[in-house]
């Protein structure tokens, strides 16, 4: 269309979550978004992802989707109805776990649970939620890297911390409409990730 290379550039757009915002704008890698030509986000955005914390005033970025992470599990092979991280930790569950290897959203689940700001970055802090992680190591099979959905699938795993859109696609999957699979949020709170659409400058 007889422009150059670097002049498309600028039209690129990225998805990066949230909390890559401030640091991408802070270290001058994103363009303010000129508000006037969304209309459609100054219209129908929800109030949470207007001005949020991570980009006041959406001034590099808006929401694109969101989600949560909570307990994916299997009620008969767990024997109860899960409603407390803590039930994701019961002993009777022994190997039969696994935690999402995300660090920041783990351990700020952990911390929450504790009782302490999940935002923490005290060393006292950590050290709890590092002290919890080992005081239930028997439990934990492994960390997964967004695969557990599909060994509780199978039935290797009874229990896991997993991104809600992760495990719902494997409950609405039709070769596992037979399973006893359920999504929860439990009462403590999780954490809510919001990925964004923001423009990289250069």
């Amino acid at each position: 269309n007889g422009t150059s290379p670097e002049e498309h550039m600028e039209d690129d757009v990225i998805v990066p979550p949230d909390y890559d915002i401030a640091l991408m704008a802070k270290a001058g890698l994103l363009i303010p978004l000129d508000m006037s030509k969304l209309p459609n986000f100054t219209k129908y955005a929800g109030k949470s992802f207007v001005n949020p914390l991570y980009d006041p005033n959406n001034k590099y970025s808006v929401a694109y989707q969101w989600g949560t992470i909570g307990v994916g599990y299997s009620p008969s092979r767990v024997g109860k109805t899960i409603t407390s991280w803590n039930d994701l930790f019961d002993p009777k569950l022994k190997g039969r776990v696994a935690i999402l290897d995300s660090e920041r959203e783990s351990i700020s689940i952990i911390l929450n649970l504790l009782g302490k700001d999940p935002n923490s970055t005290n060393k006292a802090d950590l050290d709890a939620v590092k002290a919890f992680f080992i005081a239930h190591k028997d439990v934990i099979a492994r960390f997964h890297a967004s695969d557990g959905q599909f060994d509780v699938a199978k039935g290797s795993l009874d229990a896991i911390s997993d991104w809600n859109g992760d495990f719902n696609q494997v409950m609405g999957d039709p070769a596992n409409a037979k399973l006893d699979l359920t999504f929860v949020l439990p009462k403590e709170g999780t954490v809510r990730w919001v990925d964004n659409l923001a423009i990289p400058k250069g």
